[in-house]
């Protein structure tokens, strides 16, 4: 049996009345027993229907407590899950199910009807501990065999456990396959480095279908033995309520959701410091320094800035909880981080390179792609760009990918960002470069602002912040305003989008 799932029946055969996963909007809590006999009623529906070790199956479910549930069971039982996004469009969903062999899929609610009008599956609702229930479509062999008992609940190490695709912010998802191995390893990293106990307790905001929130906040949290509490979904206005009447301890949250919180006026209106929350955990992407120190002055709050990948299953480095550095995403817990410099991985503090990855966390490859693509001497090559200072803090200055060719400068869309990040009427911003005939590329800043604010005061204010903070090959050429930038579902700014939107239009959108 692979140590994760020793380590899940550890957890949940121990003081079997505590509670320790609640679903916010059935108002409904479940103890570690009543998670383990659902997690049963799953495994012995799995066999029912004769599933198989290293079956796929779908997961496109909002966020819920019967969420968690299905993933541990497909763990114990060896069935290889991928969850996916409740928004995927009725083509993207036929595309998923086209390209790989799902046995079974539990659907949102969007789904269901589309997958009820298809003849290939048989639909069950499945009824759970404490009124819960979901619903499952299922394909079945009539000429197959019933399957031994003695096939099940016996997964090793080295399985296959979780597929995720990677975010696609710069091209098309490459798809990673997570071993029991990689989990494990990975929460128990998460674990040591937040000094997560029995006692803590988080509320899972980010959505199930994205690393941060499967093993950062949720496998991590179960295997310390603490509570997960779920909403349906993100509410600005009902956070700091949530996490004042539940005794919430920690937050794994983004950069969108810590500006949503700092720009949203319920939000704010409804603020009560609460005297249980240790700390908010920001990843998912780059939390500029000044966001950070305008939350923190608001709410008196620390935030723990943290670095990670889905090639990593969550957390490469993460603050000390201890110590913590603006700007930084802080040093590698467990997982090996090299810079590679001059083709070769080094630590050399202040040198500049791209981020390499290696570690029992970490992928040796993505599915169904050659490993010289993307690795060197069997360390992963991120795409991130960094360093390291002189105490062994990393920080990121952008994507080697979303680097700006300026007339022959590389120039860094973070950088430039991080500048405009400063006025705090600036909600978001993303910088890009678009073709120029003469320069190669020029600069474009695309900015959102807070509502109410004059774009000629604030374009006046923002060319004197930059003209400041940036040398002149450095910043942008061109100023550009919008109501909102384009976002992949969980919440990272797609600047390939943007770009070629951009391009597409020649850069002349409404100043």
């Amino acid at each position: 049996m692979s140590p994760l799932i020793s380590k899940i029946n550890e957890i949940l055969t121990v003081q079997p009345d505590k509670k320790i996963i609640k679903d916010l909007a059935a108002n409904v809590w479940l103890t570690r027993k009543q998670t383990k006999n659902a997690i049963n009623q799953l495994t012995d529906f799995f066999q029912s229907i004769n599933l198989r070790p290293n079956d796929r199956i779908l997961v496109t479910k909002e966020n819920s407590a019967v969420y968690p549930l299905i993933m541990l069971a497909a763990y114990k039982y060896g069935l290889l899950i991928h969850p996916a996004a409740p928004s995927l469009t009725a083509n993207e969903l036929e595309n998923e199910l086209t390209a790989e062999n799902y046995q079974a899929v539990f659907p949102s609610v969007a789904h269901f009807k589309l997958l009820q009008k298809q003849n290939m599956w048989r639909q069950k609702e499945l009824s759970l501990e404490e009124d819960l229930s979901c619903h499952i479509f299922y394909k079945v062999d009539d000429n197959c065999s019933n399957l031994s008992k003695s096939l099940i609940d016996s997964p090793i190490a080295t399985q296959p456990a979780l597929m995720m695709y990677t975010s696609g912010t710069t091209g098309k998802p490459k798809k990673v396959i997570l071993t029991h191995e990689n989990l494990l390893t990975a929460a128990q990293f998460v674990i040591q480095s937040q000094q997560l106990t029995a006692a803590d307790r988080t509320l899972i905001v980010l959505p199930l279908f994205h690393i941060n929130a499967q093993i950062i906040a949720m496998l991590s949290t179960l295997l310390s033995g603490g509570c997960v509490l779920l909403p349906l979904k993100f509410s600005a206005s009902h956070f700091w309520q949530q996490v004042k009447d539940e005794k919430i301890t920690w937050v794994s949250a983004s950069p969108s959701v810590i500006s949503i919180l700092l720009a949203n006026k319920k939000a704010q209106q409804n603020f009560v410091a609460p005297s249980s929350l240790r700390f908010l955990r920001s990843a998912s992407a780059p939390l500029s320094s000044e966001l950070q120190q305008r939350f923190e002055k608001k709410y008196q709050l620390p935030i723990i800035q943290g670095y990670g990948m889905t090639e990593a299953a969550g957390q490469i480095c993460v603050n000390p909880l201890e110590h913590s550095k603006r700007g930084s995403v802080g040093k590698p817990i467990g997982t090996k981080v090299s810079i590679l410099i001059n083709n070769r991985p080094a630590k050399l503090p202040k040198q500049i390179g791209e981020v390499l990855l290696k570690g029992k966390n970490v992928i040796t490859s993505y599915a169904n792609r050659d490993p010289s693509l993307d690795f060197i001497d069997g360390w992963l090559r991120t795409g991130d760009l960094g360093y390291f200072d002189s105490d062994g803090y990393l920080y990121l200055t952008g994507r080697s990918k979303e680097l700006i060719n300026y007339g022959g400068h590389k120039i860094s869309p973070l950088k430039i960002e991080n500048v405009l990040l400063q006025a705090d009427f600036v909600c978001e911003a993303a910088a890009v470069g678009i073709f120029d005939q003469l320069f190669g590329e020029k600069i474009v800043a695309v900015i959102v602002l807070n509502d109410s604010v004059n774009q000629a005061i604030a374009k006046k204010e923002l060319t004197q912040l930059l003209e400041k903070d940036l040398a002149k090959f450095e910043r942008p050429q061109q100023l550009i305003f919008v109501n909102k930038l384009p976002h992949n579902r969980v919440g990272k700014i797609l600047r390939f989008q943007l770009q070629q939107e951009l391009n597409t239009q020649g850069g002349s959108c409404h100043e």
